[in-house]
């Protein structure tokens, strides 16, 4: 009720989660080839080794033999994810976020706006899911997907090779065999991967933890060999680059990252990346596809306006759908997708657990 008081109202504030960091999901390549409308994807992977030939006695000897190189076949179902969300006639009747309360309602327009918002929102979890995954593919070598109880609702195994995934030989707590341990890692992964390490992604205590070793100093402070850099970070999807470090034979660029996710069962902010967590990697493919959400009929064309379409751009292929309730007072909106983070050269990347 209106008395003889007068009020204002400023604009509005409305505090906007943080846009979906995309640091790790990025590195996973998304031709057009990745997108398709199959229920499952089939990958042909053919590895080489470094063999070499062998010299024959003379001329008059044939030639040594040689076999093709056999190849194996993967297939990959990716997981569903699907966010729904209704918009109720009759809630429009309220004030909404930053509206003058003696205006009068458009209820098709306060409609639009939840909606957009909403499908915003969609668009984001699915894109936080996306980087989760490709997070712990470098961790794991799997992805395990789980609802707010814990249940796993998704698991995929690519089987990576247990040697990828090691503990420091000391706790870089108190060690001061960091840079050995790097460069152990590095010679696994030029052996298997065939290929040379050139980055590394450090969790934000372990990074701590390494610039502070007095061996990693007097390597970024040697005057007569330039072996590395620390400089002023600069961001790139969610993470830092802070330089270059030459450790045995490979030269690193060296990021940190410290993206994070509310975490479905203790809500509790979680960081894509172990806080303890050094990852290394060389250059070699990865694959994020995308699966086509099947749909027979457009949208109700009353309904249509609200929806954003598919979106296929930046490295997502996501679905925006809308439809009326029987009673035609609630429009249902949602976002769907269907990818998967793929680590197919799954020998080009390794991680350091520093605290064992």
């Amino acid at each position: 009720m209106s008395d003889a008081s007068r009020k204002t109202m400023i604009a509005a504030y409305i505090e906007e989660s943080a846009t979906p960091p995309g640091f790790l999901s990025a590195m996973f390549q998304t031709p057009p080839q990745n997108y398709f409308n199959s229920e499952t994807v089939e990958i042909d992977i053919q590895r080489n080794g470094e063999d070499i030939a062998i010299p024959i006695q003379d001329l008059s000897v044939k030639g040594r033999i040689n076999e093709a190189t056999l190849f194996t076949n993967k297939e990959f179902t990716p997981p569903i994810y699907e966010e729904r969300f209704p918009v109720k006639a009759w809630e429009q009747m309220f004030r909404q976020i930053g509206n003058n309360p003696f205006e009068s309602v458009d209820f098709m327009a306060s409609a639009f706006n939840s909606m957009r918002s909403n499908m915003r929102r969609g668009e984001q979890m699915i894109r936080r899911s996306i980087e989760l995954q490709a997070a712990q593919i470098f961790q794991s070598g799997t992805v395990t997907l789980t609802d707010s109880s814990g249940n796993a609702l998704y698991a995929i195994d690519f089987a990576p090779k247990a040697t990828h995934f090691v503990n420091a030989v000391t706790t870089w707590a108190s060690s001061t065999t960091k840079l050995a341990d790097i460069e152990a890692l590095a010679d696994v992964i030029r052996v298997d991967g065939h290929t040379e390490p050139d980055m590394l992604v450090f969790g934000a205590r372990a990074w701590n933890r390494f610039i502070q070793d007095t061996a990693v100093q007097n390597a970024l402070d040697n005057r007569r060999i330039d072996l590395g850099m620390i400089s002023q970070p600069l961001v790139r999807g969610g993470g830092k680059y802070h330089g270059v470090l030459t450790v045995g034979q490979n030269t690193f660029q060296l990021w940190t990252y410290q993206g994070w996710y509310k975490h479905p069962q203790t809500s509790a902010a979680t960081a894509y990346i172990d806080q303890d967590s050094v990852y290394m990697r060389g250059p070699g493919r990865l694959d994020l596809v995308y699966g086509a959400i099947p749909q027979l009929v457009p949208p109700d064309p009353r309904v249509a306006p609200l929806t954003l379409g598919r979106m296929s751009a930046g490295g997502v292929d996501m679905h925006t759908h809308a439809w009326l309730s029987e009673d035609e007072r609630t429009i249902w909106g949602s976002v769907s997708a269907r990818p998967l983070c793929i680590p197919t050269a799954i020998d080009t990347f390794g991680r350091i657990d520093t605290v064992p």
